[in-house]
């Protein structure tokens, strides 16, 4: 697919600069599992990389009237006014089935591999042949995707391909 395949490319781009960087110590690898599970103390990292002062109030972000009057605005922000909530993540593994993870895996290895993600499976045996099952427009068992989701693919690819075509910006200038 070749959204998938420009995808890659610029993942493998992200990470050579997230690499030159990192060893520069001019960027912090801040994963987000990190903060939900261990709030308090990755705080305190992000505020002494950026020189900033850690204070127990940041904790309390829920309870600040303009966070509440924000989280009631949108389903989305819904979370921001309640305190963190420290097991929300992998819900990516557990709303897919076995292949579909199979396949992010494949597709994002480089990119796990370099920010310390764990893989639930290996590679697959016939990588090509498991993209190409994703991209069909029927789902893993056979059964034809509906209308909503042909049309939410499509206005995905759509986007991304915009997205894609954009230039790069030069790094610092």
């Amino acid at each position: 697919c070749l959204v998938t395949g420009q995808i890659a490319g610029c993942e493998a781009a992200a990470l050579e600069t997230y690499s030159f960087l990192a060893d520069d110590g001019r960027v912090l690898l801040l994963r987000y599992e990190d903060l939900v599970a261990r709030t308090e103390s990755t705080l305190k990292i992000l505020c002494t990389f950026l020189g900033a002062r850690y204070a127990p109030t940041m904790l309390e972000f829920h309870q600040q009237e303009r966070t509440v009057r924000q989280a009631a605005r949108m389903v989305d922000w819904r979370n921001l006014a309640r305190p963190v909530i420290t097991d929300n993540f992998d819900k990516w593994r557990t709303g897919l089935d076995d292949q579909q993870v199979q396949a992010v895996e494949h597709l994002c290895a480089d990119g796990m591999k370099a920010l310390g993600y764990r893989r639930a499976f290996g590679p697959p045996a016939d990588p090509d042949a498991l993209l190409a099952k994703l991209e069909q427009d029927e789902d893993l068992t056979g059964a034809p995707l509906s209308t909503d989701e042909l049309e939410q693919r499509s206005r995905r690819t759509a986007v991304l391909r915009r997205i894609l075509a954009r230039p790069l910006l030069p790094v610092g200038g």
